[in-house]
C-alpha cells in the first residue's frame, strides 16, 4: 500500500509536467526569436545613430556635460532592444498556462514598457535642461551659467523626472506643489536681485533671450 501512495503523487507530477512542455517550449522559441530580433534591431538604431554621429552632435549643441562619457548611441540602442524583448516575453506567457502566477507576471510585464518610457524621459528631461541652460549663458567661454538658467535648468529637469514617475504609477502631487512654493520663493528672490544690483545681469539675459529669438 506504501509504494501506491507514492508513486501516485510522482505521476500527477510528471504528468502536469508534461501538459506544461509544450507550453514551455513554444514559450522558449517566442523568446529566443524575439531575443534575436531585438538584438538585430537594438544594434540597427545603435549604428544609424554611430553614422549620424549623435554623440558628437550633443557635444556641439553644449550637452557635453550632460551626457559625460555616456555613448548615447549604446544606451538607446539597448532601450529598444528592451523595449523589443519585453513585448516578446509578454507573448511569450500566452503559451504558459501557470494560473495566477502567469496573471502577475503578465501584470508586471505590462508595466515594465511604462518603466522604460520613465526612463526616456529622464534622459531626456536631464539633455534638454543642459541645452537650456548652456543656450542662455552670456559667454559660451565661461564655466557658469547665468543664475536664472540655471534655475530653468532644474525646473525642466525636475518637471521631467515628475512626468516619469506619474508614467510609473507613483502620485506627484505634493511634490510638485512643494517644489512650485520653493521656486516661488527663488523667482522672488533673484527679481529682488535684478531690481537691485543686478541690473547689468538683467540686460545680459535680455539681450541674450533676444537673440535667441531671432
Amino acid at each position: 500500500m506504501v509504494f501506491p501512495d507514492v508513486i501516485s503523487p510522482i505521476e500527477s507530477l510528471w504528468t502536469g509536467f508534461m501538459n506544461l512542455l509544450p507550453g514551455l517550449v513554444a514559450a522558449l522559441v517566442v523568446l529566443i526569436i524575439g531575443y534575436l530580433i531585438a538584438r538585430l534591431i537594438g544594434k540597427i538604431v545603435q549604428l544609424i545613430l554611430y553614422k549620424s554621429k549623435v554623440n558628437d552632435k550633443l557635444a556641439e549643441a553644449g550637452l557635453g556635460r550632460a551626457i559625460g562619457s555616456t555613448d548615447v548611441a549604446s544606451v538607446i540602442g539597448m532601450l529598444v532592444r528592451w523595449y523589443i524583448l519585453i513585448i516578446f516575453l509578454h507573448a511569450s506567457l500566452d503559451f504558459v498556462r501557470l494560473g495566477a502566477l502567469s496573471t502577475l507576471l503578465g501584470r508586471i510585464i505590462s508595466w515594465l514598457p511604462n518603466l522604460l518610457i520613465a526612463v526616456i524621459v529622464m534622459l531626456s528631461g536631464v539633455l534638454l535642461g543642459h541645452y537650456v541652460a548652456h543656450a542662455l549663458k552670456p559667454n559660451s567661454k565661461k564655466k557658469d551659467p547665468l543664475l536664472v538658467a540655471e534655475v530653468l535648468k532644474w525646473v525642466i529637469i525636475f518637471l521631467t523626472v515628475m512626468v516619469a514617475l506619474q508614467q510609473v504609477g507613483i502620485n506627484v502631487s505634493i511634490l510638485v506643489g512643494t517644489f512650485f512654493i520653493v521656486l516661488s520663493g527663488i523667482m522672488l528672490a533673484i527679481a529682488i536681485a535684478l531690481g537691485t544690483g543686478g541690473k547689468e545681469l538683467g540686460r545680459k539675459f535680455v539681450k541674450k533671450i533676444e537673440k535667441l529669438m531671432k
